[in-house]
């Protein structure tokens, strides 16, 4: 299957000030789509692309069209000149239907963050909307000329990033990546220091019971406690099993889930 490709459009706005610490819209935009291309880069398989800041939305837009993007997200903050506005807005092309589901799905996910959901709207003068072929969307996370709320987008660019990144993810329905499983999590050691695996596990319960006997002994002998990992399982069934046999022996039992 062929990969989709994901175009990030963040605001490049660096002269619209946010009311906290002198930030700007620009670069807290930047930090968020920098986050959600992080995010689907490490989790999902598709192509993530950000937008240049020195290229103005047309070029974007048809930078995009060139690239034959399968999703275009504009992210943006937004301002009044009430201080006191907040929530989350979300636009869409009134034409592109599957535009207007992503958009309220961003609206969904993005206003859970910020608890207020003011509206999504359809925006057909937006060169942002109309311009894209993909499916397209646009989302103002926040006020930032609310001072608390610029605080906290400055606060969780990274939250809002992998947000918008899970819920395109999702919305395309992106092929999760596979990842090899950890070493570490997949074998444990004895006593020489050497790797074993989950199947040595099992079959030597006795002999790790004896040791983790071993080391409870010597541990009463110098009045000192003792935490014993009995193994790393990747298996949730043979954490289980080998925690039953260890409750069998009268030891306590904990399976902590990484």
């Amino acid at each position: 299957m062929e990969q989709k490709r994901i175009f990030l459009s963040p605001s490049n706005q660096t002269a619209n000030i946010g009311a906290y610490e002198n930030t700007n819209e620009h670069e807290q935009c930047q930090l968020i789509a920098e986050a959600a291309k992080a995010y689907l880069d490490k989790n999902y398989d598709c192509i993530t692309q950000i937008a240049e800041q020195s290229d103005n939305m047309k070029t974007r837009a048809s930078y995009a069209n060139a690239l034959g993007v399968d999703v275009y997200v504009a992210i943006h903050t937004n301002a009044f000149s009430d201080k006191s506005v907040s929530g989350t807005e979300a636009f869409y092309y009134s034409a592109d239907d599957k535009g207007k589901l992503l958009a309220q799905a961003l609206l969904d996910s993005v206003g859970a963050l910020t608890g207020i959901k003011r509206r999504l709207k359809a925006n057909d003068s937006l060169i942002e909307l109309n311009t894209p072929l993909g499916t397209r969307a646009y989302i103002e996370v926040e006020f930032h000329s609310n001072p608390e709320k610029a605080k906290w987008i400055k606060a969780n660019t990274t939250l809002l990033g992998e947000t918008i990144g899970e819920t395109i993810a999702r919305f395309e329905e992106l092929p999760r990546k596979i990842e090899a499983p950890d070493e570490e999590e997949s074998t444990t050691k004895d006593e020489c220091g050497c790797e074993h695996d989950e199947k040595w596990i099992i079959e030597n319960i006795d002999f790790i019971l004896d040791t983790i006997a071993k080391s409870i002994k010597r541990a009463i002998s110098t009045k000192k406690s003792y935490r014993v990992q009995a193994g790393a399982y990747s298996s949730k069934e043979n954490a289980e099993k080998a925690a039953e046999r260890l409750r069998e022996a009268g030891f306590n039992t904990i399976i902590r889930y990484c």
